[in-house]
């Protein structure tokens, strides 16, 4: 009888165990979930943005090459960088550099 109850309490306790990683996987799932709804928004976000001005934008990485990814729409040429390093060239239209001015 108390190998019995040995085993009975061992398979308990893996039951239990099992039930605290299966409660870390979905509390894992959600949070991935979450942050690829973020990403989504966000990409729209900047999707909207770009199809919405008249300007041409190119994504710089921290090395200094530009990305092929660009967007281009007829007027003047932005430059945007993914660093916090200032861009190398920068010409706006006046409305989006007093934009641009207001943020600091």
């Amino acid at each position: 009888m108390a190998d019995w109850s040995e085993r009975e309490h061992i398979l308990i306790m893996e039951v239990e165990s099992l039930r605290r990683k299966v409660k870390e996987l979905e509390r894992c799932e959600e949070d991935r979930r979450q942050a690829e709804g973020a990403i989504r928004s966000r990409e729209t976000l900047f999707t909207d943005l770009f199809n919405a001005t008249e300007e041409s934008a190119f994504l710089m990485d921290r090395d200094g090459s530009f990305s092929s990814q660009t967007v281009t729409q007829p007027a003047s040429t932005v430059c945007l960088q993914t660093s916090s390093a200032a861009p190398q060239s920068t010409s706006m239209s006046p409305l989006a550099a007093s934009a641009g001015a207001g943020k600091r």
